[in-house]
């Protein structure tokens, strides 16, 4: 929402510049919301083999890595792939856009460890509005699944999940969602961490409410967040001790729904007629349901 109109880099202007000012020998990095959206992405990834770069890149959509695209990312040298999945749930996806089945992951796994890949890191959110806790068990679900066809290829790719809490940011349809209290996101992150159990070829992480909260007051707040960021540099950068005390100063910016003429932002012209982030927001929680805990 925030690169809106879509762009796209020069094909030729990157052969140059990678010919004329990156060193010799240097790998090349990739970067963008959606890499391989790109209509010339992989015409961009031939030049740079025949220029004999190594390549990274950033977080790709998961509906675009057919077997093609990954054998070539495998020839450039690259070990990781890096996908957001955001769920198990194929309904809460439909919550979030999220255009993607776990089918689509299991394809993906398969050809990943049949590749060589060394590893594939995936971004899961917790927190979405409209969670259930049944979508955290298909979440689980999901990853022994996952966990299982590596296992049965013989390789030793890694997955590395990782939970992330929901940070609603500015010009997103979810800056209007209200964040789950502390006790309820804990309670759903220690759930995940007991089920998801030990596995070799699962390596999981975790966010802590905390931080999610320290980073939605910085990019929902107004003055607020100003005052918050001189009593952390007060401290020497310690944030901790910080947040934790002005934690409940905060409970309107984070427990509760905002409203567009609230949001201090609001004023910046994204591309968007003024309605449409809080019309997609206003679908996600109708496709959204309750749930309650696990027995």
């Amino acid at each position: 929402y925030n690169h809106y109109p879509l762009r796209f880099a020069s094909r030729d202007r990157l052969r140059e510049w990678v010919e004329t000012r990156a060193p010799e020998g240097a790998g090349i990095g990739l970067v963008g919301a959606s890499p391989a959206d790109h209509p010339e992405f992989r015409e961009i990834l031939d030049d740079l083999r025949i220029l004999g770069r190594t390549v990274t890149v950033s977080s790709l959509r998961i509906d675009t890595l057919d077997l093609e695209l990954m054998e070539m990312l495998r020839r450039l040298g690259k070990r990781t792939l890096t996908v957001a999945p955001e769920t198990g749930s194929d309904r809460l996806r439909r919550v979030v856009r999220k255009p993607l089945t776990n089918d689509d992951l299991v394809r993906l796994i398969e050809h990943a460890a049949r590749l060589g890949f060394g590893a594939v890191k995936m971004y899961f959110i917790v927190g979405f509005p409209g969670e259930t806790w049944e979508d955290l068990e298909e979440t689980v679900r999901l990853l022994a699944t996952l966990a299982a066809v590596v296992e049965r290829s013989g390789s030793r790719m890694i997955l590395r999940p990782s939970f992330n809490c929901l940070v609603p940011k500015p010009n997103t349809p979810f800056q209007y969602a209200a964040m789950f209290e502390e006790k309820e996101l804990a309670q759903r992150i220690r759930f995940l961490k007991k089920a998801i159990g030990r596995r070799s070829s699962v390596q999981a992480s975790f966010m802590q409410p905390l931080y999610a909260y320290y980073q939605a007051v910085l990019s929902l707040g107004g003055v607020e967040a100003s005052r918050l960021v001189a009593a952390v540099e007060a401290r020497n950068g310690a944030w901790r001790p910080v947040f934790r005390e002005r934690l409940g100063d905060y409970a309107g910016v984070l427990f509760r729904e905002r409203r567009a003429s609230s949001l201090p932002f609001r004023f910046l012209q994204t591309g968007y007629r003024p309605d449409f982030l809080a019309e997609e927001f206003r679908r996600a929680r109708e496709v959204a349901t309750a749930g309650s805990p696990p027995g």
